[in-house]
């Protein structure tokens, strides 16, 4: 449906978020989304694998993980860059 920016998560994929990127510590980033919630992301897998590029502090992702740790923290399977303007980031899932 065109201007529908809700979609089907790809296979094995269970959690989008986009935001803001933080900080970075060793594989894991902090996010701030467009309602301000902090996330934290496992980037390891994603990198490993080659699906996500050069990551710069203060620009803006879409995280797609596989499900959200024990702990609180989103396990990455791959990382895109967002749009610009928060109204045009697909819904948090």
């Amino acid at each position: 449906v065109p201007g529908n920016n809700t979609r089907v998560l790809s296979q094995g994929v269970s959690n989008r978020v986009s935001g803001i990127l933080l900080s970075v510590d060793g594989a894991t980033l902090t996010l701030r989304t467009a309602t301000e919630r902090s996330v934290r992301v496992n980037s390891d897998l994603a990198m490993r694998s080659g699906r996500t590029g050069i990551l710069v502090i203060g620009n803006r992702y879409t995280v797609f993980s596989s499900g959200v740790s024990a702990d609180g923290v989103q396990q990455a399977m791959a990382i895109a860059r967002a749009k610009h303007t928060t109204s045009a980031w697909p819904p948090d899932q």
